[in-house]
């Protein structure tokens, strides 16, 4: 039996069967795959074929009745589209989808394709055969893709398929959409010259023959006013509108055409009302449009729309220059247009809406408002030339007030509020303030909540606000539940940790929450953990002088212990901060009864005092001038009762030295060079001493030794352990030896006796050049030098076990990299503090709350303890002991320790403040970070109540982890006139979220500083160059950065033809608008000799969540026609490379590769061509050049970068050089003093530069 496809019969299957006398059904095979090795589809099957033959003997028969496949297919899956649906804000939405198969396959990929609503209500239709505005194939399982381009303001419909792991195809499913995206304005020239009209979007083109170039001319349209201002959308953001005789509201009730709202202009008199939108910042001597929409509420009025002009003072230049006006109507919305020209002296400009003689309480609408750069320009949405992150609350202070976004403290000596604003220059109604009240020197207890407990059965919590909260207090909140899950905080409030035992039946959660309190918060906020539970307690300790939440905290941990025991011990942390606030809190279950907490740093009476652990070094004392003398520092986080151990290096023989009062000598160890023993000597004498810490010490010890020619030059260095015997009771055993001109040296031996002893080694020696101590304890602490590079340098290490030793022999070998001249080795054995020993139980700890929750099986207890003071620097952890009503132990428990970062430290008389909150530039698009060049600008106004020095900085983090901060000092302020400051800085590699930080110097107590317009943006201007502020918002869809896209098309003779192309070098010399006055002035290089171009443009903005918005298309620029000349070599990366070419004059041969190529078919008359046609081209020039052409041919020839050459006929190509370059040098008369050659060169063409 053969299965074969009628399609090619030659290839089949085949299988041998064994007929029999009676009817038997034989399975002949199963097969993926047809047998051509196709897949199967319907096709497929109609084409399968069953040959049969058989070896029989002559009258015999094969009867065959049935001939059938079963088809085991995979079902077709579905899908259905989720999004977009409806009105989209964002040029790049989400498209999102649900795929289902039956049988449960995967899905293997999905494929979207969008069209305009025109396309679809046309019958003709089919989204597998119309060309789709954009299309993309997502691979794998994902569910969810982002448009990665911009779609204009239209209807689309978004239509997807998806396809099975075995390649089941579904079909389509669409959905209708809308995007409402924001657009910018279409860029064009406000010249009216050889452009034509002006203002229409067409760009000035003045060609270049002499450089083979093209000049363009064009200026940014887009709309100056904010998101706000423009079309009062954002619920959020403030009008940007200071009323005169009127009130401002933002009304949902009346709006123009698909809007969402507008302002309402309510009369306060019956006095001509105005509404005056902040000011912004022009340029003079530019054309000019001013729009606006109007409505009446009840009574149509003479409505004016004019343009207030004001120089860099402040001063009124002008209201009349610009202005228009309408009567504005109940029923429908009445456009008013005005044009002009700004005044050369005009700073700033305010769009203003008056209202001839309203009755009070009259009211009027204002709706699509616009200032634009040219002249009869076209409204567009407001914010796209802001490049400022901040939200319009942030940059301005102007109501109505977020809950979510404030300027805090930035240091424990301010505080922030917002004030109305005064003085020559001020924006809006209100402005920022901070105000300088004094360094704070340390963390202080403010004052904790009253406690939440319910034994209900639920999820909810509440947490209650604690009395005198005040401005920038920092908050932590500890939530506990009989069950375990996670927790949803309320609004404001962060997890900052989980504590939580999960065994099904003695569950006990706890939950550290943190908020940076202000005065105005709510009395109360609640939120719900995830398990229903019958016990659930919550409480709220706050602290002043603290860091911001978002810094806190030093470091936290936490732990649980199902062992039932009372005595609970936090996980053991490290203190790096010698001003941070040790916090600790506790939970614990308890089926018998509730107890109460006590808790200690030092564990309870009947346990281990803990073994012995390191505490910090010192920092390393030397000195090199010949002096009796030599001082110990104090390692960092030393305790009373900790053991400091502290060594001295000298160069030289030194038989005796007194030690600091307090230290006792340990041993005493000198090595002779078989010199004199004096300082050049090359000897080695090191001291030991010993001494145990008080409960107060100071920072250092000064010791004497008796001659200042013996022992220079010299060093000290110290360490400190706890948990150890004091100094007295020093050492099990210590030893010590030494060593001449060898490269290491040991310790001897010593014996120990005690299991939980540590042990220490000390290496030094003196060195022409010194290098490093290796090998010579587990864990190295110290290991430092004189560094004198020459004369006998001491150089010494500490070292130690890192842990506890066994008993018996030991003994240490120090090895040291480099030359030595003597040396010396010392080991000791640290006496751990006796188990006899331990401290009294009880509390040392200052208790905040201790809870007890429940009346029955399961109890919970809560208790929350700080140092009430600082922790010391060092390793430590908390001890809570539960005391139960009855019984001995207890079900489970979690705890939580953590430290309290302070405030940043203040400088005294430095006022400064910061947002609370980061802006995250993660998902900017990348053509956005290299047009600003890695650089950040910010920007701020000031007025004091004093004057003073402000100065501006960047918070720069990686996440939520700081790595760089930037500051630099700006323009001083005065008491009445409020002065612009800026800064631009590199943004750090890594960088993810940024935060602006604001500070005066030179402040009293009491003084006040007011900040408002502040600006943060990417980019920079050139050096001395006032940045152009701009309003931010609070709207999602962001532009943070706009640029224009030119486009070109080339007549070569035969016509421009439909396409548009990208002109090329764009993303190398970027086209960037001018801050201020959008203008744009740019030079095309990469014309072609002989042929008609014409440009268009449009402008694309880009969004800090990485949408883009883009502008349509502009008209066609005017023709420009370029002449032949010169032949030139261009780098378009840097135009100052460019370089005129002399060619020889000689027959120019231009080879262009052909892809065509053939074979011959058997059977066939003609050979078959398989082609993709003409590609690259390939010439050879001879070019003559001086000496120093010929050196900067060299350099554009090696620089590695595709370069644009320009024929001095009607060609040009993007070319990189191949094969070797020749040379011929011309017997000139001038050949010694200006050579001239003939360098020969071929060229390839390649791809463009973007």
């Amino acid at each position: 039996m053969n299965v074969l496809s009628s399609e090619n019969p030659s290839r089949y299957t085949t299988r041998t069967l064994y007929a029999k006398s009676t009817y038997q059904t034989f399975e002949v095979g199963t097969y993926t795959t047809d047998p051509l090795g196709k897949f199967w589809d319907i096709h497929r099957l109609n084409k399968l074929r069953l040959r049969c033959f058989s070896y029989n003997n002559l009258f015999d028969s094969i009867r065959i009745t049935q001939f059938y496949c079963r088809v085991n297919f995979h079902t077709r899956p579905t899908v259905s589209v989720q999004a977009p649906v409806g009105t989209v804000n964002t040029p790049s939405p989400v498209v999102k989808w649900r795929y289902q198969q039956e049988e449960g396959e995967p899905q293997k990929k999905a494929e979207y394709r969008i069209f305009t609503a025109v396309q679809v209500a046309s019958s003709t239709f089919s989204p597998s055969t119309a060309p789709p505005v954009f299309a993309k194939t997502v691979q794998g399982e994902a569910s969810t893709y982002t448009l990665p381009t911009s779609l204009n303001p239209d209807s689309y419909y978004v239509y997807v398929r998806v396809y099975s792991q075995h390649n089941a195809v579904s079909n389509w499913a669409g959905k209708a959409f809308t995007i409402q995206g924001p657009a910018p304005g279409v860029p064009g020239d406000d010249n009216a010259g050889v452009a034509g009209v002006p203002g229409v979007g067409v760009p000035t083109v003045v060609p270049d023959a002499f450089t083979s170039s093209a000049f363009l001319q064009m200026r940014d349209s887009s709309n100056l006013l904010s998101v706000q201002q423009a079309d009062f959308e954002i619920a959020t953001d403030p009008l940007g509108y200071v009323p005169t005789n009127a009130v401002l509201t933002r009304s949902t009730a009346t709006y123009f055409a698909t809007g969402e709202a507008s302002m309402s202009v309510k009369a306060s008199s019956a006095a001509d009302m105005f509404a005056a939108t902040t000011k912004i910042e022009v340029v003079g001597g530019a054309p000019v449009t001013i729009r606006g929409q109007v409505k009446a509420a009840t009574s149509g009025r003479t409505a004016k729309l004019l343009l207030r002009q004001y120089d860099t003072d402040h001063v009124l230049l002008d209201a009349t220059a610009v202005q228009a006006q309408a009567t504005d109507e109940t029923d429908t919305w009445t456009e008013i247009v005005a044009t002009g020209t700004t005044l050369a002296a005009t700073k700033y400009a305010e769009l203003v809406l008056q209202v001839v003689a309203p009755a009070i309480n009259e009211v009027h609408y204002l709706d699509h408002a616009g200032l634009m750069y040219g002249i009869g320009t076209a409204w567009s949405d407001g914010g796209h030339v802001s490049r400022n992150l901040l939200t319009s609350f942030l940059a301005t202070g102007d109501d109505p007030a977020p809950s979510s976004d404030a300027w805090v403290q930035a240091n424990s000596a301010t505080t922030c509020q917002r004030v109305t604003a005064t003085g020559l220059g001020s924006h809006g109604l209100k402005t920022h303030q901070m105000t300088y009240n004094a360094v704070s020197s340390s963390i202080g207890y403010r004052a904790t909540g009253a406690v939440f407990t319910t034994p209900t059965t639920g999820t909810n919590y509440t947490l209650n606000k604690p009395a005198g909260l005040a401005d920038n207090d920092l908050m932590l909140a500890f939530v506990t539940s009989t069950s375990h899950g996670t927790i949803v905080p309320p609004l404001g409030w962060t997890v900052a940790n989980t504590s939580s035992v999960d065994d099904g039946s003695t569950d006990i959660a706890l939950w550290v929450l943190k908020r940076t309190g202000l005065a105005a918060d709510p009395s109360t906020w609640t939120g719900a953990v995830s398990a229903s539970s019958s016990r659930r307690t919550a409480v709220v300790v706050a602290y002043s002088g603290a860091a911001h939440a978002d810094q806190q905290f030093v470091v936290d941990n936490v732990k649980t212990d199902t062992s039932g025991a009372l005595v609970h011990q936090t996980q053991t942390i490290y203190n790096s901060d010698p001003n941070a606030w040790r916090v600790a809190a506790f939970a614990a279950s308890d089926d018998v009864s509730g107890g109460t907490f006590t808790a200690n740093k030092q564990p309870p009476g009947s346990s281990d005092p803990g073994s012995i652990m390191f505490v910090g070094r010192s920092s390393a004392w030397k000195q090199h001038s010949d002096t009796t003398s030599f001082v110990i520092n104090k390692p960092a986080g030393v305790q009373s009762g900790d053991l400091m151990i502290a060594a001295v290096g000298y160069s030289g023989q030194v038989d005796t030295a007194t030690a600091p009062s307090g230290w006792t000598q340990v041993r005493r160890l000198h090595r002779s060079n078989g010199g004199n023993g004096d300082a050049h000597s090359g000897d080695f004498t090191m001291f030991v001493y010993k001494r145990t810490a008080g409960a107060s010490e100071p920072n250092s010890w000064t010791g004497t030794h008796p001659s200042s020619e013996w022992g220079q030059p010299k060093m000290t260095v110290a360490v400190a352990y706890r948990n150890a015997e004091t100094a007295a009771n020093q050492f099990i055993a210590e030893n010590g030896g030494t060593a001449r001109g060898a490269l290491s040296v040991s310790t001897g031996t010593v014996t120990n006796t005690n299991s939980r002893a540590w042990r220490i080694s000390l290496f030094g020696a003196t060195t022409p050049f010194g290098d490093q101590w290796d090998n010579g304890d587990v864990k190295e602490r110290t290991d430092d030098t004189t560094s004198l590079s020459g004369f006998p340098d001491v150089h010494m290490a500490f070292s130690d076990s890192n842990g506890q030793i066994s008993t018996g022999t030991h003994s240490r070998t120090g090895s040291f990299s480099g030359d030595v001249f003597t040396s010396a080795g010392w080991i000791g054995i640290i006496k751990p503090l006796p188990l006899s020993s331990n401290p009294p139980p009880g509390a040392n700890e200052t208790e905040r709350v201790d809870n007890n929750n429940g009346s029955s099986n399961p109890w919970m207890s809560t208790a929350v303890y700080d140092s009430n003071g600082v922790a010391a620097v060092g390793l430590q952890s908390v001890y809570g002991t539960l005391a139960p009503g009855s019984g001995t132990s207890a079900n489970a428990m979690s705890s939580w320790v953590g430290l309290i970062k302070p405030a940043e430290a203040a400088q005294a008389g430095t006022a400064a403040a910061y947002t609370n909150t980061t802006v995250d530039i993660s998902d900017v698009d990348e053509t956005v970070i290299t047009s600003a060049k890695g650089k950040v600008t910010i920007t701020a106004q000031f007025l004091g109540s004093t004057a003073g020095t402000p100065a501006l900085g960047v918070e720069f983090f990686r996440a939520n982890q700081k790595i760089s901060e930037a500051a630099a000092l700006g323009a001083p302020f005065n008491d009445t006139d409020w002065v612009k400051s800026w800064a631009s800085f590199d943004v750090p590699a890594g960088t993810t979220r940024m935060r602006p930080k604001l500070s005066a110097i030179g402040r009293s107590v009491g003084d006040t500083v007011q900040f408002d317009r502040v600006g943060l943006s990417l980019g920079s201007t050139p050096e001395g160059v006032e940045p152009t502020w701009r309003d931010g918002t609070a709207r999602p869809e962001h532009p943070v950065w706009s640029k224009p896209i030119i486009e070109y098309q080339d007549d070569d003779g035969t016509g421009y033809g439909d396409a548009w192309r990208v002109l090329p070098g764009q993303k190398t010399v970027g086209a960037e608008f001018e801050d201020a006055s959008g203008n744009l002035l740019y030079t095309d290089h990469t014309i072609v000799p002989l042929h008609n171009r014409r440009y268009r443009v449009q402008t694309i903005s880009y969004g800090l969540a990485g949408d883009r918005y883009a502008s349509g298309w502009g008209p066609a620029s005017n023709e420009a026609t370029f002449t032949a000349l010169d032949w030139w070599l261009k780098d378009i990366s840097d135009l100052s490379k460019n370089l005129r070419l002399s060619v020889r004059w000689e027959n120019l041969v231009v080879a262009t590769a052909n892809t065509a190529t053939q074979f011959q078919p058997l059977g066939e008359d003609y050979p078959l061509v398989i082609t993709e046609g003409y590609k690259s081209d390939t010439f050879t020039l001879k070019i003559h050049v001086t000496r120093e052409e010929h050196a900067a041919l060299k350099q554009l020839l090696n620089s590695g970068r595709t370069l644009l050459l320009q024929s001095d006929v009607d060609h040009s190509w993007w070319v990189r050089s191949i094969g070797d370059l020749s040379s011929d040098l011309l017997p000139t008369g001038q050949r010694r003093k200006n050579p001239r050659r003939y360098v020969t060169v071929t060229f390839v063409e390649v791809a463009p530069e973007e």
